[in-house]
């Protein structure tokens, strides 16, 4: 890390201009801590603002860390940071001086201004209501894609009304929003909503002479005419009669819009001598004098633009009225959008209201001290507010990289950035990249030095570009190595020939995906490449893509390879495939009866039934007869029992067939269960049957409703080569970076280009004015900008190698062309790489330090093994017949009578134990008292993460980074996320782990492939009879382990559960729940006693048996030989307080361990399968972990 951090003024404004890993969020921390030090500030005085929460998050511990490295070497002389050290040395002031004021901003770090941009302008609006003009009462946030939604109603309902109004330009920008539909006004009007965003419309003059079009029909047979004299034109199949045509047609439209399939390129452009060289050589004198031809050359360059000019008008229009009523029901709702928030304070402290420069004034007293990071994402109306409030005055750090600006599709503008730049006395250069490995950052340097210009800046006082970077050793002690010799040439570029080039654009792709997951296999299966002592792994490997789609054909190419990947693209699951085939089921139950509904149903990968047993000439009528049978069925468990009891047999009974393919059927089981429980959410809040399909319908075509619920789950992703876009990978590092398609980084498709206003600084979008070709030119460039920015993000997220495919920049468009693709529309991989093609095709040799030019594109038939089982194959289960379900149970639905939850630590109830006189009278253990302190369902959980996740090979005490994600993923107390807690939990699970259960027997001495971790399982219920249950437990004499709470009935349905653990001892499975309850603050609340009274007054005894019976079912399946009282081990309840407390008092303190009768457990499982009095059973049942 540079001194320099330790020079540069902090009065005023400052710009920390960073490159890719070169230590942005450490500078700004130690910068953090300067102004502490230095000129005596508190958390409180100083606001910080970040891109998300998450990264807002990630910075407060980043300063928290900071703050701790000064503390410990003013108090102790140990410091992690040598640069700190080093600085902390420098200091005049007295040590105890500066160590007081860093324990008390530690202590006030909590409280610090510390979030997103929006957090800040929504707390300015709820703390200065009068300055801002904000209710006083409070607002709350809105939920913007249902008000849109809800406003577009209206707005379609205006529209419809007035298509029939006698102004005839009215009536064309009417019927023109009205035929290109309802989706696409929404859509076209979402980017126009963005307050910060200016607009310029078609000149009205032009709108009104497309609108008369239709006036020209006169001359439309005359066209028609010229058209069909095929002799007239020098080729039968000249374009000019086909334009004549389309004419015609548009001016004699009477209803709909202005549409015409392709651009008039001969009628309506200026190159007139191309134009008549398509007439035949005899007739081109007598065209020049044609009317018809002529009349055609004066009405063919306005219809050519009539649809945009006409929608233009319209969007315009229809903005205006969208805006108003918007900002009418945020009023009458007192509401606030999320734009709204940046909106209401860039007003408020720049707009006309704040000419006094109160609200600024107050801003300033109370945060004389700004640090924005990310700052290359800022719009101008951001940083209007922070140049409004610290102009003149106070100290404004702004951190940003504008190489990776790349989020301009959400409203960042790198020329805020390139602005705000030039204000700025004082900048400081970060120039050591502490990410990636020696010789990566020399490929880099030495990349962009002898290709292109990788960011196609206008010259300028503001202009940037490549900033070559210094290495630092912090990879050194882990190099690449390949075959024992460290890798010196980590950046490969693969370059096809010409001559390999398939030519059409998906043969391309798909190639370039093959070639890539051959190497990965390739590269993995000979296990001689590795980073530092250990070998390279699936884990290790990132492949970056342009497109979501681009995501799913490279997790197919990689599983032909064998090759597990996490990732699945637009993180949205109800884009995925599933979504569609949980619609058409709705669709099938709604309507029982329709055999084509029951076709599409069977036809979705839910049933992926063939397409030749339900085509309608070659039906199997039997199979199609049973088939709507079962969907009768089915609907009439849906209408009974709800959408989740019907749809969770019929996944079970697909999961055999699913799960064929182990990787592509834990994605599909993983999004069916995602879409079965927010189906079953959507049941609770009132959408049955037909609303429930509508709903899902809804959600589907609406990709802005519920974003959080609707974000993808992924599967468990250890070990696996993630896949993500580009975009997503921002901020992220990986060791091999595999980048295949950035060839086809194509440029985006926009109906409407955004301009920028050198004079204003202001962002436009050109809706048809009559500068609108060179706002789409100038929207083009920012666009290629865009994707060279985004290429430098790819390449700087590996640490050790990275592999590029490329093609030749002068390649043909495609297969039938012989030209090139436009500069304007290049990749910007093609861009940055095209010098060196060109140096190729020159007969060049390409040498470039620490970069291996390949000349082919890479081919592998390589698939890494299938891990062998070291037992008998494992063979599905036949499905079991579908039951009667009416319900969903679990042991806390039948023992509390609520619904089921599916949080860990649901049964986690914070009660004493019963304090008897020996109890009350014993002294409270000083640890106990400690944990006393914390408890609920939410600490609850984060245990259980803690233990579910952990790294078995390592203790607890290093795996404190665990501790503190799990603690602050389920919400628990910030006081909980310092040091001493985060150590103190660590410890006592440490001590849980230690603890021997029994002689020979902890949990710590259990090998990974010995346990599994939270255990799921699901039980089918046919008339399961409770009483019978509770005859059972009375013959075996243990009637207790029935709560009382457990209504006596008849169960019919699914019983689900997780097992905290399971795992294998001595040939025996035992099952294992984690307690984290509160039972006293003594040892005798942890000893047997009292632990049996908590198991009886919980009911935990019920819940273990259960466990058991599902861990029996589960080895009976799998096990031709199993008998229970052999393979059956006891079950174990860890009560987390107290295990391992004081072994040498007592070594069973905390632990329930209990051997359940084989006998018992046989006649249990007779209950819940249907056992009938002569002992044949009537039913069958399976589980399903």
């Amino acid at each position: 890390m540079s001194a320099s951090w330790t020079e540069v003024s902090l009065d005023g404004r400052l710009l920390v201009e960073a490159s890719a890993g070169t230590g942005k969020t450490w500078t700004l921390a130690a910068l953090y801590l300067r102004l502490i030090i230095e000129q005596r500030r508190t958390p409180h005085d100083i606001v910080v603002t970040a891109f998300t929460d998450a990264a807002a998050q990630e910075l407060r511990q980043r300063i928290r860390d900071r703050l701790r490295d000064a503390v410990s070497w003013l108090q102790e002389g140990v410091c992690r940071e040598p640069a700190i050290a080093a600085y902390l040395q420098d200091q005049a002031e007295p040590r105890p001086t500066l160590l007081g004021r860093l324990r008390l901003a530690l202590l006030d770090l909590d409280a610090a201004p510390i979030g997103t941009l929006h957090g800040l302008c929504l707390r300015i609006l709820g703390e200065y209501p009068l300055e801002s003009g904000s209710d006083p009462t409070g607002l709350e946030l809105v939920d913007e894609p249902a008000l849109r939604r809800e406003l577009l109603d209206d707005l379609w309902r205006g529209l419809t009304q007035s298509a029939s109004v006698r102004d005839p330009v009215i009536d064309a920008v009417t019927r023109q929003l009205l035929d290109d539909g309802r989706d696409r006004l929404l859509k076209s009007l979402s980017p126009l909503l963005q307050d910060a965003v200016g607009l310029r419309a078609p000149e009205a003059a032009r709108v009104s002479a497309c609108a008369h079009l239709p006036e020209r029909r006169a001359w439309a047979p005359a066209w028609r005419d010229l058209a069909e004299d095929a002799a007239a034109f020098a080729r039968v199949n000249s374009s000019v009669r086909k334009e004549l045509r389309a004419l015609a047609d548009l001016v004699e439209r009477t209803h709909g819009g202005f549409r015409l399939t392709d651009p008039l390129k001969y009628l309506a452009g200026t190159d007139r001598e191309n134009l008549f060289k398509q007439f035949h050589k005899d007739r081109r004198a007598a065209m020049h004098d044609d009317p018809a031809l002529t009349a055609a050359l004066v009405v063919a360059p306005l219809a050519d633009v009539a649809q945009r000019l006409l929608r233009g008008a319209g969007l315009a229009h229809c903005r205006g009225i969208f805006l108003a009523l918007r900002q009418r029901r945020l009023s009458e709702r007192r509401l606030i959008g999320y734009d709204d928030m940046i909106g209401r304070v860039h007003d408020a402290v720049c707009g006309r209201a704040s000419l006094d420069g109160a609200l600024a004034d107050r801003l300033f007293e109370r945060w004389p001290v700004a640090l924005v990071d990310e700052f290359q994402d800022t719009d101008p109306r951001q940083y209007a507010i922070f140049d409004r409030v610290y102009g003149g005055r106070g100290s404004l750090l702004l951190v940003g990289d504008p190489k990776q600006a790349i989020y301009g599709f959400r409203g960042g503008d790198v020329h805020t950035y390139q602005r705000a730049a030039a204000d700025c006395p004082s900048h400081l250069k970060l120039d050591h990249n502490h990410r990636a490995s020696r010789a990566m950052v020399e490929a880099l340097n030495n990349l962009y030095a002898r290709g292109a210009d990788g960011f196609r800046i206008p010259p300028g006082p503001t202009q940037f570009g490549y900033v070559e970077v210094k290495p630092t050793s912090r990879r050194d002690g882990e190099p690449y190595t390949h075959a024992g010799d460290p890798v010196d040439r980590p950046l490969t570029v693969h370059a096809l020939p010409v001559d390999q080039d398939p030519l059409r654009a998906p043969q391309r792709v798909s190639l370039a995906l093959e070639s890539c997951a051959g190497l990965v296999a390739a590269t993995l299966a000979s296990g001689d490449h590795r980073i530092g002592a250990r070998a390279l792994q699936a884990g290790d490997i990132a492949i970056l893509l342009p497109r979501h789609q681009d995501v799913f054909a490279m997790r197919q190419a990689l599983r032909r390879h064998g090759i597990p990947a996490a990732g699945a693209g637009r993180s949205d699951v109800f884009s995925a495939d599933w979504a569609r085939a949980l619609q058409l089921q709705l669709w099938a139950w709604l309507h029982p009866t329709d055999a084509d509904a029951a076709r599409a149903a069977l036809l979705s990968p839910l049933h992926a039934v063939p397409l030749d047993r339900l085509h309608p000439e070659h039906v199997d009528a039997d199979f199609l007869g049973t088939s709507m049978r079962q969907i009768a069925e089915q609907a009439e468990r849906w209408r009974r029992g709800g959408v989740a009891a019907a749809l969770a047999p019929l996944i079970e009974n697909q999961t055999p067939r699913l799960m064929t393919d182990a990787a592509a059927g834990e994605r599909a089981l993983t999004d069916l269960r995602h879409l079965t429980e927010l189906l079953a959410v959507a049941e609770s809040e009132g959408h049955r049957d037909e609303s429930l399909w509508h709903w899902l319908a809804a959600r589907r075509a609406d990709e802005g409703i519920d974003a959080d619920a609707r974000q993808l789950r992924i599967e468990s992703d250890q070990q696996r080569v993630r896949l993500m876009t580009l975009h997503a990978a921002k901020g992220l590092e990986f060791h091999w970076v595999l980048l295949p398609l950035m060839w086809n980084q194509t440029p985006r498709t926009v109906d409407w280009p955004i301009g920028f206003d050198d004079s204003t600084g202001d962002r436009f979008v050109d809706l048809g004015s009559a500068s609108y070709e060179a706002t789409r030119d100038f929207a083009a460039e920012e666009d290629q900008r865009e994707r060279l920015r985004v290429l430098y993000v790819a390449l700087t997220r590996a640490s050790h190698r990275c592999d590029v495919w490329a093609m030749d920049p002068e390649r043909p468009a495609h297969g039938g062309s012989k030209s090139a693709v436009a500069e304007a529309k290049r990749s910007a991989v093609d861009l940055l790489l095209q010098p060196l093609f060109a140096a190729q095709r020159d007969g060049g040799r390409i040498g470039i330090g620490g970069v291996a030019w390949r000349q082919a594109w890479p081919k592998h038939d390589v698939s890494l093994p299938v891990l062998e089982h070291d037992g008998a194959a494992i063979t599905w289960p036949e499905p079991p017949p579908v039951p009667k379900l009416r319900s969903l149970a679990s042991f806390s639905s039948l023992t509390h009578r609520r619904r089921a939850e599916t949080a860990r630590a649901q049964d986690e109830v914070e009660t004493p134990a019963d304090e008897d006189a020996a109890t009350a009278a014993a002294t409270p253990h000083p640890e106990l008292l400690e944990w006393n302190q914390v408890g609920g369902p939410a600490f609850g959980n984060a245990l259980h993460g803690m233990l579910e996740r952990r790294d078995p090979n390592q203790a607890m005490s290093v795996q404190t980074a665990l501790v503190h994600a799990c603690l602050r993923e389920f919400g628990c107390p910030t006081t909980l996320l310092r040091r001493e807690w985060l150590d103190r939990i660590a410890r006592r699970l440490d001590c849980v782990l230690t603890s021997a259960l029994e002689p020979g027997l902890s949990l710590v001495g259990l090998s990974p492939r010995q346990q599994r971790a939270e255990l799921d399982f699901r039980m089918l219920l046919d008339e399961v009879s409770l009483a019978r249950l509770r005859d059972v437990l009375t013959e075996h004499a243990c009637a207790d382990l029935l709560p009382a709470s457990v209504p006596i009935r008849e169960l019919s349905g699914l019983l689900t559960g997780k097992i905290d653990l399971v795992f294998e001892h001595d040939g025996r499975l035992h099952v294992l729940d984690y307690k984290s309850n509160r039972l006293g603050s003594t040892m005798a609340d942890y000893a047997a006693t009292s632990l049996q009274h908590a198991m009886k007054r919980h009911g935990y005894g019920f819940q273990a048996l259960l466990y058991t019976l599902a861990v029996h079912r589960y080895a009976r399946q799998r096990r031709h030989d199993y008998h229970a009282g052999t393979h059956l081990g006891p079950c174990w309840y860890l009560f987390l307080r107290g295990v391992g407390l004081d072994t040498d008092v007592d070594s069973s303190l905390g632990i329930w361990r209990h051997q359940f009768a084989p006998e018992l457990i046989e006649e249990v499982d007779g209950v819940f399968v249907g056992v009938g009095a002569a002992g044949e059973r009537a039913s069958a049942a399976a589980v399903y972990p």
